[in-house]
């Protein structure tokens, strides 16, 4: 049995939570959002005394997997809704920026035109120069929005120049050497 899932998860002052679907779903409310999701039948989900529970349906291997899931992702709604999520990219390359206009992020990295990102309204962005911030109360489409900027133009091997997280670190290769380096050449020895 999953450790997460037995610890009955307490439901935080100003967030609001309901069970719908008879017990398969869930929907939680803050002051930063609300969000709604269904689960499997295999695990049911309690509300009684501001805790919410997660009882195993059946002693089959998936719902074994789910009880610990639903616990993870329904803690995150709820942290969600309360207190939000954060994620930071940063740019490196010479001229590469973002720019933010609303709900849209203009990346220039080096490419003939620049990039336009339309950010979904759960999202909030703060874009400076070369660091955004990316602010939401749904950690899912938060990272799923967060690598989909990152993969306009991912972090490369040799200079670093790229989108990264803010905490990634980059493996650098190390560059080719020019023929003159290794002493030589091709023809050093052919006179003799």
């Amino acid at each position: 049995m999953s450790r997460l899932a037995k610890i009955p998860l307490v439901i935080p002052e100003g967030v609001e939570a309901k069970i719908i679907d008879g017990g398969a779903g869930i929907f939680v409310k803050g002051p930063l959002g609300e969000m709604k999701k269904n689960f499997p039948p295999a695990v049911k989900i309690e509300i009684k005394d501001g805790k919410i529970y997660f009882k195993r349906m059946e002693e089959t291997n998936f719902a074994k997997a789910m009880h610990g899931t639903m616990a993870s992702i329904v803690r995150s709604m709820v942290k969600g809704v309360k207190d939000g999520f954060e994620k930071k990219l940063q740019i490196i390359g010479l001229g590469y920026q973002f720019t933010q206009k609303g709900q849209e992020i203009v990346i220039s990295c080096g490419y003939s035109n620049d990039i336009h990102y339309i950010l979904p309204k759960e999202i909030k962005a703060k874009a400076e120069k070369t660091n955004l911030t990316l602010i939401s109360h749904d950690k899912e489409l938060l990272g799923r929005t967060a690598s989909q900027i990152r993969a306009v133009r991912p972090p490369e091997p040799y200079k670093g120049k790229g989108i990264r997280y803010s905490d990634e670190i980059v493996a650098k290769k190390a560059g080719k050497t020019g023929a003159g380096a290794s002493g030589g050449g091709a023809g050093a020895g052919a006179g003799k």
